[in-house]
């Protein structure tokens, strides 16, 4: 994987048998700023075509939702996110059921209409 692959070959190439505790380093072998993730998610966010303003936490945000989607507990989704809070959980989880029953009120209400429309 890609993860593998940075972890195993390039992060160590770059650090040349310095450490550094953070995850993600620049290509100087020092941790990533919050600014030159932002600016790294710009880009790709341009290069997409996506029309909007993304930032890093909309990354975060959507691992959550993805997480508490397909069922994952509260120790998974404080692991990911770098918590220890359970109310995080809560949060995405009642965000979701919110979001789930207003897309089921439109799929309703569009089957409704499309009867009537049909007869």
């Amino acid at each position: 994987t890609a993860i593998s692959e940075y972890l195993s070959g390039i992060r160590p190439a770059i650090l040349k048998g310095r450490s550094e505790r953070a995850l993600l380093i620049n290509m100087r072998g020092n941790r990533l700023t919050r600014q030159a993730v932002f600016n790294i998610v710009d880009k790709y966010a341009q290069s997409a075509q996506i029309e909007f303003k993304v930032f890093p936490r909309m990354l975060r945000q959507s691992l959550a939702f993805h997480l508490v989607d397909n069922n994952a507990d509260v120790k998974e989704l404080q692991e990911a996110l770098g918590v220890t809070d359970s109310s995080a959980y809560n949060l995405y989880n009642t965000i979701l059921k919110i979001k789930y029953d207003r897309a089921k009120t439109r799929s309703v209400n569009t089957v409704n209409n499309d009867e009537i429309t049909q007869n």
